[in-house]
């Protein structure tokens, strides 16, 4: 799957999309990302939902998960 990615940053926040780029495939997702700085400096939080249409397959997805510096 290839894409782009666009947004910004605003205080601790990420706010971003990704656009499906793969050629036969449309969709994209929205996500946004939280740097909590009190917990953990080097540790974002972040949610993603959206959709893909690969052929006749549909996929909606969302989750959340955590990007830690290393």
């Amino acid at each position: 799957m290839t894409g782009t990615i666009s947004g910004y940053v605003t205080g601790i926040m990420a706010i971003y999309d990704i656009s499906i780029t793969t050629q036969g495939c449309i969709g994209g997702f929205d996500e946004f990302g939280i740097v909590n700085t009190q917990a953990n400096p080097n540790t974002m939080s972040f949610q993603y939902r959206g959709s893909e249409v690969c052929g006749s397959t549909v996929h909606d997805e969302s989750g959340d998960g955590n990007l830690v510096k290393q």
